[in-house]
């Protein structure tokens, strides 16, 4: 089969969970398993957590009132930062855990705010892409 007509990339997409949300449903624990067992073969994994701008929201308004008299650059750093942390605690963390195997993982947000998780999605996918297709080649 030609390249250009074979699976190149797989997007697992998961919201980013809020409220004590869960993080994973039923069918992606089972995607996982056959990712994990070896049944869905070498083709690249990419998790894709969405409406990242949501937890920096989340995170800002819980931070709010240790914020105060920070400058502008002091405080958007440490809602980085924050948020961050949140990220691995509900999201990457967890994931690990379940799934046993080194993933990427990226979390994106279409506000033009966030612009640059949609650029740093397209450059893991990439990279994650081509050392497949090489790793075909050889």
């Amino acid at each position: 089969m030609s390249l250009k007509d074979q699976l190149h990339a797989i997007w697992v997409c998961l919201e980013v969970p809020y409220a004590g949300g869960r993080l994973l449903e039923t069918g992606t624990e089972q995607f996982f398993a056959l990712k994990r067992e070896g049944k869905l073969g070498n083709i690249p994994v990419v998790i894709v957590f969405t409406k990242y701008d949501v937890l920096v929201e989340q995170v800002d308004y819980y931070m709010g009132p240790s914020l105060s008299g920070l400058s502008e650059d002091d405080i958007e750093e440490r809602i980085k930062k924050g948020t961050e942390t949140k990220l691995r605690e509900i999201c990457t963390g967890p994931l690990e855990k379940f799934a046993q195997l080194d993933i990427p993982h990226v979390a994106v947000s279409a506000k033009e705010s966030h612009e640059e998780t949609l650029a740093r999605l397209i450059q893991i996918t990439e990279r994650h892409v081509y050392e497949h297709v090489a790793t075909m080649h050889r």
